[in-house]
């Protein structure tokens, strides 16, 4: 459609959503360049949106990658007096956010612009990947990085604190500059405890060979003790697959778990740590998930919950986890749908533990509950077609689900306590609720029932 679109306007004059689609599709070509390293990526970013302050930072990014930094800020120091030549309040800003009250474009040390440059690349990292992958929206396209680093950081300036953190960017750009032309295996014993800034620079360059450092990646973990520290490595490796495999291994990893599962931004904590935990179980580590899981929410506890059993299970701690069903419990709506499937989780792990008598009660007060506002009658064929599916039903589905789950463990549990009438009755109540899923087949399987 791009190509298309710039034909089209050489004829004629485009309409505004078409001019929106044509910019659309030249940034993400240029990104495409930038981010799979074309070798024309120069060529493409030359002749694309040279107003766009999204597709000059790639530009600066993919020179300081390919050519050297050193390259990337000769290029930066060109740029920026041209885009704010006409903004004297924003220039003035730039010189005194990085400490140089000359204002003279040619005389800024290239290292007091690798700080400003190092900032605008945290904001484009943080914005455009999660996990590992590149997300973004059209808005997206049209952001000021550039601007957007100085509108932020002007509010939280503490002056000592940024002096030393300025000093020490430039540090890392005159040891950068005079690493151009060192190997992987010379850039890798520059790695040192006491400059985490460094040292994430230095393994930023060198992911594609996690395989060959990943003795010397690990090791940045033990150099560091504050928890902030150690989570600004772990988002760094962990969306890398092979480092990521070695971090589920990893004891520091282990420690940090419930942290880094509750700030990693980019999915949701209940699925990262859902696919946490299967990875620990395939390992066999029953102990980290149980540690790990004091320090989570409810809803990600319950959304792992196989895992999370299989753990107790494995470490013999059910009674604990029967504890913390009970709290969360608690905590609860009665009202919702989830309340029956916690509920009849908890029963679920009160037989397991030989406490009968215990689920028995568990079970006869979800029984013994007033769920009548699950009812559902429809209403007429006619909404449904016009409004989609009613929510109220979706929930009343929802419910009768758990609630015929509950009703078919309650089932398990008066045949083990050696009750066939109110085994059966149960029975029975589940495969009316859901006879598709409590089929011959299936009861015929439930090494629970004795009829």
């Amino acid at each position: 459609m791009t190509e298309i679109l710039k034909l089209l306007n050489v004829y004629e004059k485009l309409n505004n959503k078409q001019k929106v689609y044509l910019e659309c599709g030249i940034v993400a070509k240029s990104i495409e360049a930038f981010l799979l390293e074309k070798v024309d990526a120069l060529d493409i970013f030359n002749k694309t949106l040279s107003k766009n302050h999204l597709l000059v930072f790639l530009k600066v990014a993919y020179i300081e990658k390919k050519e050297g930094v050193k390259r990337g800020m000769e290029e930066l120091r060109q740029i920026l007096p041209i885009f704010w030549k006409d903004d004297l309040i924003l220039s003035k800003a730039f010189f005194l956010y990085l400490l140089f009250p000359n204002q003279n474009w040619d005389e800024i040390p290239f290292g007091k612009l690798y700080a400003f440059y190092t900032k605008v690349r945290f904001v484009f990292q943080n914005h455009f990947f999660r996990d590992g992958n590149f997300v973004a929206d059209l808005e997206s396209f049209d952001m000021n990085l550039f601007i957007d680093v100085l509108k932020e950081e002007y509010s939280k300036l503490e002056i000592e604190l940024h002096k030393a953190w300025v000093q020490n960017q430039a540090e890392e750009y005159f040891l950068f500059e005079s690493l151009g032309s060192a190997s992987e295996k010379e850039l890798v014993t520059f790695l040192k405890p006491g400059n985490l800034s460094l040292n994430l620079s230095i393994v930023s360059k060198l992911l594609r060979s996690s395989k060959n450092f990943s003795k010397e990646f690990l090791q940045l973990l033990e150099w560091e003790t504050e928890e902030a520290s150690i989570f600004q490595i772990l988002k760094l490796y962990y969306p890398n697959e092979f480092l990521k495999e070695e971090l589920l291994q990893n004891s520091v990893f282990h420690t940090h778990l419930s942290f880094f599962i509750r700030n990693y931004k980019g999915v949701s904590s209940r699925e990262l740590a859902k696919f946490i935990f299967s990875k620990l179980k395939e390992k066999q580590n029953s102990l980290v998930i149980v540690e790990t899981i004091k320090d989570l929410d409810p809803d990600t506890i319950i959304y792992c919950f196989f895992s999370v059993y299989w753990a107790f299970q494995n470490e013999n701690r059910l009674n604990e986890f029967e504890s913390i069903l009970i709290q969360i419990l608690k905590g609860l709506d009665q009202r919702k749908p989830e309340y029956v499937l916690i509920a009849t989780n908890l029963g679920v792990l009160q037989i397991e533990i030989g406490n009968l008598e215990i689920a028995k009660q568990t079970f006869d007060s979800i029984f013994s509950m007033d769920w009548s506002h699950f009812d559902y009658t429809k209403e007429s064929e006619l909404m449904d077609k016009i409004f989609g599916e009613d929510l109220d039903k979706q929930y009343s589905d929802i419910f009768r689900k758990y609630y015929a789950l509950a009703k078919f463990n309650a089932a398990c549990l008066y045949s083990k306590l050696q009750d066939p009438e109110r085994s059966i009755s149960y029975l029975k109540e589940a495969v009316v609720l859901e006879p598709e899923i409590y089929n011959r087949v299936k009861i015929l399987s439930e090494k629970d029932f004795y009829l």
